[in-house]
């Protein structure tokens, strides 16, 4: 029973820093996803110091424009695709022979659906433009938190597990060497394609 108790003790000392850091990323999942895509970008940055002979700050620096800069281009081209695609829509619900559809039975049914729809819609985005601010502010967190996290990655690339248990971190190292391993298959596979 003691021995029971002992490895209940240990077990919790093992597991209960690592849960108070995931809770913790939850509740700072711009930063966290600024620390992963730190350690995961470390190659694009390392590449530029070590290859092109930039300093570190140039690097770091280039390396979060090239990262934020692909996200606003595809968030334009996906604006820019939905734009597109609204007039070709509106030509197509002009041809509907409307009058003959509105003294279908099914037509009730669906005007309610769709009016339902569209009112969750328009309310989605009421919702999502008041919510605007707070999305550049994750976004600038992220981009402050990727920029730090690049310029330590440089020093040392495997930098946040100092903030893990002593226990664990042989543990984590592991898991981000084979999880590096698999990203950079992918990579090198969707490079070759």
């Amino acid at each position: 029973m003691i021995t029971l108790q002992e490895n209940k003790k240990d077990f919790l000392l093992q597991w209960l820093p690592f849960g108070i850091i995931i809770l913790i990323s939850f509740v700072a999942y711009p930063l966290t996803l600024a620390i992963i895509g730190g350690y995961f970008l470390f190659p694009l940055t390392n590449l530029l110091h070590k290859k092109f002979k930039l300093p570190v700050f140039l690097s770091v620096l280039l390396t979060v424009i090239l990262i934020l800069g692909s996200f606003l281009v595809v968030l334009f081209f996906l604006i820019q695709t939905f734009i597109d695609l609204i007039p070709f829509l509106h030509e197509h619900v002009v041809l509907l022979p409307v009058m003959e559809l509105q003294s279908h039975p099914v037509f009730t049914m669906f005007e309610g659906k769709f009016q339902t729809i569209l009112n969750k819609l328009l309310n989605d985005l009421l919702l999502n433009v008041t919510h605007l601010p707070s999305y550049f502010f994750e976004i600038f967190l992220f981009s402050i938190g990727l920029f730090f996290s690049l310029f330590e990655s440089i020093k040392d690339r495997e930098w946040f597990l100092v903030y893990f248990p002593k226990k664990m971190r042989t543990l984590c190292h592991r898991a981000l060497l084979k999880s590096s391993t698999v990203v950079n298959q992918f990579i090198h596979v969707e490079l070759k394609l």
